[in-house]
């Protein structure tokens, strides 16, 4: 834990006082509010609605609900699989409407604000431009006489994941609580979607021909899966799309005499012009590998009106009266 005081509180004409010039990364994206009342099925029905309560009790609140939606779609996918891999007779098609419930679910909860950030990002149109190239290959595969009596049930088959598969891209607007959990899900099953889908084309081809001449962007694909798991395993609250760009800068490290707790004080101060902005701490052992916190303050800021200084504490924003 890191204890943020104004510079008033520090002794800066400390004697005992070390100072070290170092240059950090910080974020150079500015605070946004995201309004968690404002969701996808808030738009078109108004905040706090009937309708609204119902999907959030059944998508985040009830545990049970949860896995049944979970168990019901992952039956979906296996049918829809099933399918394309003609292993099932043709009534058995209504099977992959299983795989609908959950994103039906889902997506009304997603969060509007989140989701603007979300389609201005990259990564998250790179994703669904490899998405819906693995969805033409699978359907150019079928696209032939031998299967054309089967023609409309594949597409249906194939069809039936794209909510899936378009959930998972925007999971970072997926209410907080749940979010790493609904994403590792989501990433998956849209790993087992590949591997299906792949495999399906290279035994009805009997070799990995189809697949090899696509390899890079098969592997691109795999990659970005793969980040969705570890982002949901190593850092549950991170976001997975959502990126802000960098910069470094030049700071001082100030050393301060010790405090009667335990607790380092940091403290950095927006620089002006070409002044080095100070960063104050108990200990320089505490501030070498812990530089990160400091800069991450800057987010702090919030232009309350013009009524917090470049950086204060949580707890001094907090106390701000919003009516003054």
């Amino acid at each position: 834990m890191v204890k943020v005081t104004q510079p008033e509180n520090m002794s800066q004409n400390d004697p005992d006082r070390e100072s070290h010039r170092v240059r950090v990364i910080e974020p150079m994206m500015d605070p946004v509010i995201v309004r968690t009342s404002k969701t996808v099925l808030a738009i078109f029905l108004g905040e706090g609605s009937q309708t609204e309560a119902m999907f959030f009790a059944v998508g985040v609140k009830n545990t049970t609900a949860q896995i049944v939606l979970w168990v019901l779609c992952y039956i979906g996918l296996i049918f829809s699989m099933l399918v394309l891999a003609e292993q099932v007779p043709n009534y058995c098609l209504f099977g992959c409407m299983l795989a609908l419930p959950l994103p039906a679910v889902a997506i009304p909860l997603l969060s509007a604000d989140i989701i603007a950030q979300v389609l201005c990002e990259l990564e998250f149109w790179l994703v669904c431009t490899l998405q819906m190239q693995m969805v033409y290959f699978i359907l150019k595969e079928y696209y032939t006489e031998e299967y054309h009596d089967r023609w409309t049930v594949n597409c249906f088959a194939v069809a039936t994941c794209l909510p899936f598969m378009l959930t998972m891209g925007l999971i970072d607007a997926y209410p907080a609580k749940y979010k790493a959990h609904f994403q590792l899900c989501f990433a998956g099953g849209a790993t087992a979607i590949f591997f299906a889908w792949n495999s399906l084309i290279v035994f009805k081809h009997g070799n990995w021909a189809p697949v090899t001449h696509r390899i890079m962007d098969s592997v691109a694909l795999l990659v970005f899966y793969g980040k969705q798991i570890k982002v949901a395993v190593t850092c549950p609250d991170a976001f997975n799309v959502l990126t802000s760009s960098l910069h470094t800068r030049r700071c001082m490290i100030y050393q301060v005499g010790p405090d009667n707790d335990d607790v380092p004080e940091l403290r950095l101060v927006e620089a002006k012009d070409k002044v080095d902005a100070p960063m104050f701490c108990r200990s320089m052992d505490d501030i070498v590998g812990k530089v990160e916190v400091a800069a991450m303050q800057k987010t702090m800021s919030a232009r309350w009106d013009g009524r917090t200084s470049p950086l204060m504490s949580a707890r001094q924003i907090e106390s701000i009266d919003p009516s003054v």
